[in-house]
């Protein structure tokens, strides 16, 4: 029997602002500060029924406006979203994951701080590909 792991759409917080892009999930209103936890997009993996997730790695492309975020960091929900991994806000990348033996759902975040301006923006484009197994 073929398992296969679910994933959620791709969203933004709500203290975000939607922005158009083509192509992208995009948004403004980021922090100008540090990293604020109700600040980020989301989407959640979920493991097959009676599976569990070991999810290592994470490539995206994440960009900001010239002022956006000049910081972004990924995040899992396995930690309470404690441990981020720093992610580039200028070029296409690949992070790692240290998600292990996770049933049910896993939820990601990608947080953008930093930013000049408020009305800056960031986005993710092209490429969000989650690396793992199933077992």
């Amino acid at each position: 029997m073929v398992r296969s792991v679910t994933a959620g759409a791709l969203s933004r917080s709500s203290t975000l602002m939607a922005t158009a892009g083509t192509g992208s999930i995009n948004a403004a209103n980021w922090p100008t500060g540090q990293l604020d936890p109700a600040s980020y997009f989301t989407l959640t993996i979920v493991a097959p029924s009676g599976c569990a997730l070991d999810l290592t790695g994470v490539a995206l492309d994440v960009k900001s406006s010239s002022t956006g975020p000049a910081s972004a960091a990924n995040a899992a929900s396995d930690s309470a979203f404690a441990q981020t991994t720093q992610v580039s806000t200028t070029a296409a990348g690949a992070v790692a994951l240290s998600v292990a033996n996770a049933s049910g759902q896993v939820e990601l975040r990608i947080f953008g701080f930093a930013a000049s301006a408020t009305t800056g923006t960031m986005r993710i484009e092209n490429q969000l590909t989650i690396s793992g197994s199933v077992h």
